[in-house]
């Protein structure tokens, strides 16, 4: 399950290249997000495994999210409607923050997966390690902005956008 989902996830962002397709894909990485963050919850420990977490390359991981900005920030199909302007380019960079930071931690562990085949443990105690230090969080944001996107829910976007800008 969890494995489907980090697959899912990555092809997603790999496909993320054109603007005024924004609503038919966030509406599916809506829909994915709530499964990805059962999947990992439901991950079992493995056992006298001690994972750390591995930052992604820096350039690989800004290159992601220049271009996943750019991509939103353009899509004026997705934001028609978001006023003012700054809300929109704050929003855009704080999904494509989340989405760059999850996509490197999941797409590690499907690396693990692929290169330890018979070892499934690395990847399952990556996930779950990198989960709780860093990325669950950006997760759960994610989550909560595509929420407040797709109901239009504007008053709580600049509401959150305001806090967001003070943390």
């Amino acid at each position: 399950q969890m494995e489907a989902a980090a697959r899912e996830y990555c092809q997603l962002i790999d496909q993320c290249n054109e603007c005024g397709k924004g609503q038919y894909w966030l509406r599916r990485m809506e829909k994915l997000l709530p499964r990805i963050h059962s999947a990992v919850l439901s991950l079992q420990a493995p056992a006298n495994m001690n994972c750390g977490y591995n930052f992604p390359n820096d350039d690989m991981r800004c290159e992601l999210f220049m271009h996943l900005n750019q991509v939103l920030i353009n899509d004026n199909i997705l934001w028609s409607g978001l006023d003012p302007i700054d809300l929109k380019q704050c929003l855009c960079e704080a999904l494509a923050d989340d989405f760059t930071d999850i996509y490197f931690d999941l797409k590690n562990g499907l690396e693990l997966l692929q290169q330890h085949p018979q070892q499934p443990n690395y990847a399952i105690g990556t996930w779950r390690t990198s989960f709780y230090n860093h990325w669950g969080q950006h997760l759960m944001d994610a989550e909560s902005w595509l929420h407040a996107v797709e109901s239009r829910n504007y008053q709580s976007l600049s509401a959150a956008m305001q806090f967001f800008k003070m943390a």
